[in-house]
């Protein structure tokens, strides 16, 4: 009888030990800080704190949003009433990633904190500069290298000019051409855009005297009032710099081959908005011997695949002993598709309101 009465009290005491151990388990809570957003790439420590003793294991599920499948991981204890547990950053991915926080003990699972059915969301950011760059690839197609090839045709007209040395008469053409090709790589480390590399080529002839008629002292003795002017080659280096979201600033410095020897030439363009899409430009370029252009550029991508340009040039070129003509110009391209443009330029330039030409050109671009 003894026995039974303490076999029954023994049970009695393990019995209300089981059920308060599964009380205080179940009494047990966590306390846990939401995220709300993360930076792409990066691990996340997760802290949770426990209201009382722990005998289940912790851990945090995460998957990207709608997803089916849950990652698991751990917590760990790493104080009295602390646990951490680390997301990878691996799984930190934009646009977003969901959790909750479960147990699961003897008695099964049990969430703490948000649910499979309503997880935590947590938004995921890139860095500012790395939007920036992923935006601009998404508008090249991922491309990063482009070759280009441009050519031009500038007439200022026809003058008749006397030599006053004697006295004859000669119609000597006021124009030129130019070639310009090139190779591009988008770095986008930026404020460093993109770099560049180009041959270019300006061919012209101009009346030997800086103003109308005068002392003929060029070109040959059938037309000593024809002035050979430009460079056969030149080679150059561009660097485009990305200031701001708005402003962009090109920089190229030139080493060209003049009759009279070799020459330096640089020009700059500073630009707000984007050079393939809706801008407006201010520009100068200077080539020794050849002679100095400045320019406005207004550029509108209004009509799909018809990228078009306005532009207004004050210019003295092939010589720098000429006149300083304006020109008024108008660009349109066309997208064909594939990293493929062409292009198409027309205008008319004037050194003086009584003589005049045409501006025509071409160019092409491939991205890849």
């Amino acid at each position: 009888m003894h026995i039974l009465r303490i076999t029954s009290l023994v049970s009695v005491i393990l019995c209300a030990g089981a059920g308060l151990a599964l009380a205080q388990e179940q009494e047990s809570l966590v306390y846990h800080v939401p995220l709300a957003d993360a930076s792409v790439g990066e691990d996340i420590t997760v802290v949770a704190n426990v209201s009382a003793g722990w005998t289940s294991n912790l851990e945090i599920r995460v998957r990207a949003p709608d997803q089916p499948g849950w990652q698991s991981f751990p917590f760990e204890r790493s104080g009295d009433a602390e646990y951490v547990a680390v997301i990878p950053g691996q799984v930190v991915q934009p646009p977003a990633f969901e959790y909750f926080i479960a147990g699961t003990g003897e008695g099964g699972s049990r969430t703490h904190f948000a649910s499979e059915a309503d997880p935590q969301r947590v938004y995921v950011y890139k860095d500012a500069l790395e939007e920036v760059r992923d935006q601009e690839l998404k508008r090249f197609r991922g491309r990063r290298a482009q070759i280009q090839l441009s050519g031009e045709l500038v007439d200022f007209g026809t003058r008749s000019i006397v030599d006053r040395a004697t006295a004859e008469e000669y119609q000597v053409k006021d124009s030129y051409y130019r070639i310009d090709t090139s190779v591009s790589y988008r770095l986008m480390r930026y404020p460093l855009r993109a770099l560049r590399f180009g041959y270019s080529r300006l061919i012209g002839t101009t009346p030997a005297t800086a103003r109308g008629d005068g002392i003929c002292s060029g070109g040959t003795p059938e037309k000593p009032c024809d002035f050979s002017a430009g460079y056969r080659a030149g080679g150059w280096v561009e660097t485009q710099w990305r200031l701001s979201d708005l402003l962009n600033l090109d920089t190229r410095a030139l080493i060209q081959a003049t009759p009279t020897g070799f020459g330096l030439g640089g020009r700059g363009e500073l630009r707000f908005g984007d050079d393939i899409g809706s801008h407006f430009a201010v520009g100068i370029e200077s080539i020794t011997e050849v002679g100095t252009a400045s320019y406005v550029r207004l550029g509108w991508a209004t009509v799909p695949h018809f990228p078009m340009a306005a532009t207004i040039e004050l210019s003295n070129y092939p010589s720098s002993h000429r006149d300083t003509g304006v020109r008024l110009l108008y660009d349109v391209a066309y997208d064909v598709g594939n990293g493929l443009r062409l292009g198409a330029r027309v205008g008319y330039q004037a050194r003086d309101q009584g003589i005049g030409g045409a501006a025509t050109g071409l160019n092409v671009s491939f991205d890849f």
